[in-house]
């Protein structure tokens, strides 16, 4: 029983310790799963420009929807890239847009924005 409590605490401390590129990862990882299962549910992680975007493609055409988002996302980060303000990210993933993660680092608070980039083969 000890050594359970022992690791969880142990858990516990490493992710209350996790860099926060390595939040912005987590965060936008969850974002990018969360659009391709069409799991819309997340105006709590997510700008809601960004939700409303994919909610408004797989209502326009479900079959389109499924053929380009939910068959060829790849939520695979291939590359983080630190922005221009102190707690901001810009998390690239192997086949999906880009996602900007902007963290309030005094606070638990984050901002999560799509960016478009030539690094999506999600229409061809």
């Amino acid at each position: 029983m000890k050594k359970i409590l022992l690791l969880a605490l142990v858990l516990l401390g490493m992710t209350a310790c996790s860099k926060p590129v390595d939040e912005a990862i987590n965060i936008a990882v969850e974002v990018c799963e969360n659009i391709k299962s069409a799991d819309f549910d997340i105006l709590d992680l997510a700008d809601a420009d960004l939700i409303q975007q994919y909610k408004d493609l797989r209502e326009y055409d479900k079959k389109f929807f499924k053929r380009t988002v939910q068959e060829k996302m790849d939520c695979k980060v291939t590359d983080v890239e630190a922005g221009s303000n102190e707690g901001s990210f810009r998390v690239n993933f192997a086949n999906a847009n880009s996602l900007n993660v902007a963290l309030d680092l005094a606070s638990d608070d984050y901002k999560v924005k799509y960016e478009y980039r030539g690094t999506s083969n999600l229409f061809l």
